[in-house]
């Protein structure tokens, strides 16, 4: 069985009912798809969902139901299934940003800067922070969203001002916001791992974690609750010392 369409396939089995209805508006829409074939592919997929039984949907089968009579031409199918799986990866990525607020918000703020739109990109990017502010959890995500922020105001103060001062507050914002989402992602890498016995945990490397168990005792008071969370739980397993529990 070609590989391609095997991936075509089991990409299709993750679709429910819902999302077939959504990827076919995709493909009916010209700004998503020209091609019609790819619409005639579709309609021969979906009445073979949830199965799609490999046996019967062969790539000559394929082909006659798209070309008819013509002959085979078995570059011309391959072609046909790339496109189709193009489309349905474009498909899901677009799915998931309709439902991703704040990724949305950072590509949206991202394209007004690469179109030098600086007013309209300074009024986005307040309101992009205000609605990340309302986020319910202050996780690795959260700090890595307003890092990308910091570092696009940055870029546009960069672009737009000399004002020193105001380059080196935004400058400061995202290193701290960077450090944070840093310390978050390696103590919860490294959390599992400090629950294992410690003969098991000593043959594994842990670059860097003296540096960063170091850096959050020394600054406990400016360091975020989340992270001194992440800290307690990681010292109580790695040392065994309950005084941190």
């Amino acid at each position: 069985q070609d590989f391609m369409q095997s991936k075509v396939f089991d990409i299709l089995k993750l679709l429910n009912s819902r999302d077939l209805a959504s990827f076919k508006k995709f493909l009916n829409s010209p700004f998503h798809n020209t091609n019609s074939n790819m619409i005639k592919l579709f309609e021969i997929f979906k009445s073979y969902h949830p199965g799609y039984n490999q046996k019967e949907l062969t790539k000559e089968k394929i082909f006659k139901q798209i070309y008819g009579n013509k002959k085979y031409n078995d570059s011309l199918t391959r072609n046909l299934m790339s496109d189709f799986l193009s489309l349905m990866e474009n498909f899901i990525v677009h799915k998931d940003l309709k439902y991703n607020t704040t990724e949305r918000r950072k590509l949206f703020t991202a394209s007004l800067l690469g179109m030098k739109q600086y007013n309209y990109f300074s009024k986005s990017y307040k309101q992009s922070l205000k609605e990340l502010d309302l986020l319910p959890k202050r996780n690795h995500t959260y700090y890595k969203h307003l890092a990308d922020f910091s570092l696009q105001r940055i870029n546009y103060l960069d672009e737009t001002e000399n004002e020193f001062l105001a380059y080196i507050d935004e400058l400061s914002e995202a290193r701290n916001n960077l450090l944070n989402y840093f310390l978050l992602m390696m103590l919860n890498f490294y959390g599992p791992i400090s629950q294992f016995r410690t003969a098991e945990a000593e043959k594994f490397n842990f670059p860097f974690l003296e540096e960063i168990l170091n850096y959050i005792e020394c600054n406990k008071q400016s360091t975020p609750v989340v992270i001194i969370i992440y800290y307690e739980f990681f010292k109580l397993h790695y040392t065994k010392d309950l005084k941190y529990y």
